[in-house]
C-alpha cells in the first residue's frame, strides 16, 4: 500500500475542512429557513440559495430535508451539552445557585440560537413524523441527555440536604414550579429572554424541554 504524500495529505486536508465549512453553513442556512418558514415549507431550493450554492451541493452533504433537520438537531444538541457538561464541571455550589445557572445556561444558549428555539417549538406542535422519520427518532435523545444531567445536578443537592433523596432521580415526575419559577424571577434576564422571543408562553416551553425535576 502506498502512503500519501504530503502534498496528496494537504490536499485531502484542505478538501475535508472545504466540506466541514460548507456543512456549517448549510446547517445555519437550514435554521432560518426552517425558524422562518416552518418545517413544512422550508425546501432545498430555499436553503441552497441562501447559502450560494447549487441544490445538488446540498443533496451531497443531505439526502433530503429529514436527514438535513436532524443533522441540525444533533449539532445544536452537541453544542447545548458541551455547554451544560462545561457547567456541571465546575466546582459546584449551593444547589439553588447551580439550578440556577443550569437554567441560565439553557437560556443563554437559546439566546443565542433563537431560531433553533423556534424550531423546537415547532418540532413539539406539529412534527410530521412521517415525514420527518429521522428527526423524530433523534428528538428524545435530546431530552434524554438532559434528564442525566438534570440527575447528576440533583445528587448534588440531596448531597447539599437541600433536597430529599426521593428527588434525586429526574426521571420521577416531581415537580418544583415554585422554585424554578422563582429563580427566574430573580434573574428578570431569563424572563426578558422568554418574553421577547415567545411571549408569555415562553418559560412554559422552555421547561417542557427541561427533566420533569426542573418543572
Amino acid at each position: 500500500m502506498n502512503a500519501r504524500s504530503p502534498s496528496e495529505t494537504k490536499a485531502q486536508s484542505l478538501r475535508e475542512r472545504q466540506r466541514e465549512q460548507t456543512s456549517a453553513a448549510i446547517l445555519d442556512a437550514a435554521e432560518e429557513s426552517f425558524a422562518e418558514k416552518g418545517l413544512a415549507n422550508a425546501h432545498m431550493n430555499d436553503i441552497a440559495t441562501r447559502v450560494g450554492v447549487a441544490v445538488g451541493t446540498l443533496y451531497n452533504h443531505f439526502k433530503d430535508r429529514d436527514s438535513l433537520l436532524a443533522a441540525l438537531l444533533e449539532n445544536r444538541r452537541a453544542e447545548l451539552l458541551a455547554r451544560i457538561d462545561a457547567f456541571l464541571d465546575r466546582a459546584p455550589g449551593t444547589f439553588r445557585d447551580d439550578l440556577a445557572g443550569f437554567v441560565g445556561e439553557m437560556g443563554a444558549f437559546f439566546e443565542q440560537h433563537s431560531r433553533f428555539h423556534i424550531i423546537l417549538h415547532r418540532m413539539e406542535w406539529g412534527l410530521n413524523q412521517d415525514s420527518y422519520p429521522a428527526t423524530a427518532a433523534c428528538a428524545p435523545e435530546m431530552k434524554r441527555e438532559l434528564f442525566l444531567r438534570m440527575e447528576k445536578l440533583m445528587r448534588r443537592g440531596v448531597k447539599q440536604k437541600a433536597l430529599r433523596p426521593q428527588l434525586a432521580d429526574a426521571r420521577k415526575p416531581v415537580r418544583l414550579d415554585p422554585l424554578v419559577v422563582g429563580l427566574a424571577r430573580e434573574r428578570e434576564e431569563l424572563v426578558g429572554h422568554a418574553q421577547r422571543h415567545f411571549g408569555t408562553g415562553g418559560l412554559g416551553f422552555t421547561r417542557s424541554w427541561l427533566p420533569h425535576a426542573a418543572r
